[in-house]
């Protein structure tokens, strides 16, 4: 990872080459957030759909945006007043179209702590399908819970 963070991000509507890597600037939680690192994300249909304008009345979004919506993340910095996460904490969850970076600042009401028994890429991609990133959502997505 390098030490400026990037991040995909669109800066108009439209096709996928409205897309960019950028530099984002260095990220420091507040009280009752995290910084994550992260380490797979999943895209979906809604992200293009979101980036193409489809959705701009369901999802509005502050130009330049970020793509990504599921993600699976380590925690590596922790705001004051965290006492749900630490760091180093491997987690996962859903964001609105910011997840395809590699450091972002996180709301902990968004996920989960990722069981050892899936992977890193599983993790990264079954919150949105599951819609809720809930020990019972990710149970019944690892059917029998062992393949995971």
């Amino acid at each position: 990872m390098s030490t400026i963070p990037r991040s995909a991000q669109f800066s108009k509507y439209g096709d996928t080459d409205m897309r960019r890597v950028v530099a984002v600037p260095g990220l420091s939680p507040g009280p009752g957030q995290l910084r994550i690192a992260v380490r797979a994300v999943g895209v979906s249909p809604i992200d293009w759909r979101t980036a193409q304008a489809v959705m701009r009345k369901v999802f509005p979004r502050t130009l330049p945006a970020g793509l990504g919506t599921d993600l699976d993340v380590v925690v590596d910095q922790v705001g004051a007043e965290m006492t749900e996460f630490r760091v180093g904490d491997a987690v996962m969850g859903t964001w609105l179209t910011t997840s395809l970076t590699e450091r972002a600042l996180a709301d902990p009401v968004r996920l989960i702590k990722k069981p050892a028994a899936i992977s890193w890429e599983m993790a990264g991609s079954v919150a949105c399908g599951a819609a809720s990133p809930t020990p019972s959502s990710i149970s019944s997505a690892c059917t029998p819970p062992t393949s995971c």
